[in-house]
């Protein structure tokens, strides 16, 4: 294996193990293998708190959160996150929601409290190809 290919697996590995680690009991995740929802309860999805950047992907990129809940998207590499709403670049359909607009701006993690139920597809506008969808509803 090359050196390049060494450092991609131990990182996925890395981020990985801190995504299982940090997720709250009852949480959704998102399979890595097929990117769809899994619950890892029966019961009701509760929030998750924390999405991971790992350069390549938002872990997990979809979520179920209740409203008035909050979600710390935190960049686990040296390249650059601005989390915002959709689309790129406008950010309208929920302006409130961009990184940049944000004392946050420039951080490696930025806190957003998610109090509009609905869908809200996102992504990172340093790199808009790469996002996620966070579903609010009413608790």
């Amino acid at each position: 294996m090359k050196k390049k290919e060494i450092i991609i697996i131990l990182v996925i590995l890395i981020v990985g193990f801190l995504v299982w680690k940090y997720m709250p009991a009852g949480s959704t995740s998102v399979s890595l293998s097929t990117g769809t929802p899994v619950t890892q309860a029966e019961s009701v999805q509760t929030k998750v708190d924390k999405v991971y950047y790992d350069g390549l992907n938002f872990i997990p990129s979809t979520i179920v959160v209740n409203k008035g809940d909050s979600v710390t998207f935190i960049n686990s590499t040296t390249g650059k996150m601005s989390v915002a709403s959709n689309p790129h670049p406008s950010h309208t359909d929920y302006p409130e929601f961009d990184q940049y607009k944000s004392s946050a701006k420039g951080l490696t993690s930025f806190t957003f409290v998610f109090d509009k139920v609905g869908v809200w597809g996102y992504h990172n506008h340093a790199a808009p190809n790469i996002g996620g969808t966070i579903t609010v509803i009413a608790k």
